[in-house]
This record gives structure tokens, sequence and C-alpha cells, in this order.
């Protein structure tokens, strides 16, 4: 039995294969991992995603340091809109009410 990536070894990864000028692809360095290692990639895209990495460099900038390195790919982690929505910090009702009270206003040129 093989046991699943961590997210060090993502990072690391990303670490040594990462060039200026990369793929326009989003996350094509972290297909790339997860395909090497047998891995869904969209499950844990969401979670990227949900820390602020939108793209490979976003996620070296944006989540190393926020997921344990040594969590294993695959295992749940909390992104911090569940955090948030956990302990009541979060209300999408005021989100849409201030998005509304935006596109209310008037144009300003």
């Amino acid at each position: 039995m093989t046991t699943s990536p961590t997210y060090g070894t993502l990072f690391a990864h990303l670490k040594k294969r990462i060039r200026k000028k990369e793929s326009a692809e989003p996350f094509h360095l972290v297909r790339e991992f997860l395909a090497l290692h047998g891995v869904d990639a969209d499950g844990l895209i969401a979670i990227l995603k949900g820390y602020g990495g939108y793209d490979d460099l976003e996620v070296l900038f944006n989540v190393v340091g926020r997921i344990p390195e040594e969590a294993q790919i695959g295992t749940p982690v909390e992104t911090p809109e569940q955090y948030a929505v956990r302990n009541g910090l979060f209300c999408r009702r005021m989100l849409r009410i201030t998005q509304g009270w935006i596109r209310s206003l008037p144009a300003v040129l």
C-alpha cells in the first residue's frame, strides 16, 4: 500500500519546477505532480484556491506555511472560508446585501 503524497512534497515539486515564464494554464505543475502520484486534482485545487492559490506561483506565495507540510493530500483540510463560517465570522447574507448596495450606486465618471 502506498501512502498519499504530502503537501510538503507538492510544495517542493513546485519550488523545483517553477520557472519565470510558465504555461498559461493554471495549475499546470500541480496537475503534473498529481498525475505522477495518481491523485484526483479537482478537490485539491478547490482547497488551494480556498487559500488564495489560483495558479502554481500563487500556491507558493499564498498556501505554503498555511497548510502543514506533513499533511497528506486527500485528508480533509479546512479552508479559511470554512473556518470563518464555522466560527460565525462570515455572513453570506451581508455579502449579498453589500453587493446589491454597491450595484445600486450611481455610476461615477
